[in-house]
């Protein structure tokens, strides 16, 4: 009745019809690149063990990213250098803006907010496809997908939250990881594709 009262019926209908498309959807699943997944682990550890030491070189003592206190104090007995806040988005502009700060202070923090993404890739992203994959024995992942999962009336799903793009080593020259290379065409279909058009719906697509 309130749909109907809001003359809202043809969108009723659409979600409806939406109902089972995404039914078969959940249950296809996508198959995973184990090997992938494993190749690019070990190179995101690589990456994150070679940038922690050219911290220790900087700096003489070995520090965890996420150690802001410790960082700070640091910074502080090294360099003489008060850093106002450790959040990443505040030390990216302390950075940028901050004509006083030594060159090996920008150096280390730099290769701080550099890390805290590397260890968030590896345990978001990576670490959990893997745990999934090795827990069921299975060569598939699966989601979920809510229509009715945002006041917007926009899709949620845990699968939505992949980056597009790769990660890439500090110089830019070779990619770790990229989230979309682990999924692989299933051999009962001819072809995979990515839609990604901003603000969307999966609706459309």
């Amino acid at each position: 009745p309130i749909v109907k009262d809001k003359e809202q019926m043809q969108v009723l209908k659409r979600e409806m019809r939406l109902i089972m498309p995404l039914v078969r959807m959940e249950r296809t699943g996508y198959t995973v690149d184990k090997d992938y997944l494993i190749k690019c682990k070990q190179a995101l550890i690589f990456e994150v063990n070679t940038i922690k030491e050219m911290n220790y070189r900087i700096c003489g003592e070995r520090i965890s990213p996420n150690q802001h206190q410790a960082i700070k104090e640091m910074l502080i007995r090294k360099f003489d250098y008060d850093l106002q806040s450790t959040d990443k988005n505040r030390m990216h502009i302390l950075i940028q803006t901050d004509k006083e700060m030594p060159d090996k202070v920008k150096e280390y923090l730099e290769n701080v907010i550099y890390l805290r993404t590397l260890e968030k890739w590896i345990a978001t992203y990576i670490n959990p496809m893997l745990y999934k994959l090795n827990t069921t024995g299975d060569t598939k992942v699966y989601t979920m997908y809510n229509p009715n999962g945002a006041v917007s009336g926009r899709f949620t799903s845990n699968f939505q939250q992949f980056p597009k793009n790769a990660i890439c080593s500090k110089l830019g020259d070779f990619e770790l990881f990229h989230p979309r290379k682990m999924f692989v065409v299933d051999k009962d279909y001819p072809e995979m594709a990515y839609i990604d058009y901003s603000q969307i719906e999966l609706r459309l697509q």
